[in-house]
């Protein structure tokens, strides 16, 4: 379930014959795969598909707001809500495919620590969930898409950067490190409690 693909991950680390070295190819394949779990470490939530159309998905407690329901993913489908074992009628809810919200008549109950008092099926997130390729959603976030370029270049160990010295000569320097441009990109799809 990569966020990026090995052609934007070569093309970072200027390395675009890696496709001819099994080994390469493989090694950038487990760093894109590393980097995207880092990208879900650090934001608190994943960017993949899911389908809850046959079991039920637990609406969390903090993802309730008045009469508003915030999902972590947008909303692909949604076929049922249920509010305390009742199935709601779809009259009484709204929701845009590809938004997180969705709209109830009526106050939620937000019972805390009851996971479960409210739930919905359908399916969420991006992607299809049946190929391991990175999704490509016309919403799926660029800045995911980026900061997981980068994080997978500095677990590379193949980034370099080069450097220009006053008398004009280019030297080639290794960079591991995870930029601060990875940080501003990912802070704005990071969920707080």
């Amino acid at each position: 379930n990569p966020y990026c693909t090995l052609g934007q991950l070569q093309k970072e680390i200027k390395n675009t014959d890696a496709d001819s070295d099994a080994d390469v190819l493989a090694w950038h394949q487990d760093c894109i795969n590393r980097a995207s779990r880092f990208v879900d470490d650090y934001t608190h939530r994943d960017f993949l598909f899911h389908d809850y159309s046959a079991t039920a998905l637990p609406v969390e407690p903090r993802w309730i707001l008045g009469n508003e329901i915030w999902f972590p993913w947008p909303i692909k489908t949604l076929t049922e809500l249920t509010v305390d074992t009742v199935v709601q009628s779809t009259d009484d809810y709204t929701f845009k495919a590809g938004k997180r919200k969705l709209v109830n008549v009526e106050d939620l109950p937000r019972v805390e620590y009851q996971s479960g008092w409210v739930s919905v099926k359908g399916t969420f997130g991006y992607g299809t969930g049946v190929t391991t390729a990175p999704p490509v959603d016309a919403a799926f976030p660029h800045a995911i898409t980026r900061a997981t370029v980068l994080v997978a270049a500095a677990f590379s160990a193949d980034n370099r950067k080069e450097v220009a010295a006053l008398d004009g000569t280019r030297t080639s320097l290794l960079d591991t490190n995870i930029s601060a441009e990875v940080y501003r990109l990912l802070n704005r799809w990071t969920l707080r409690s």
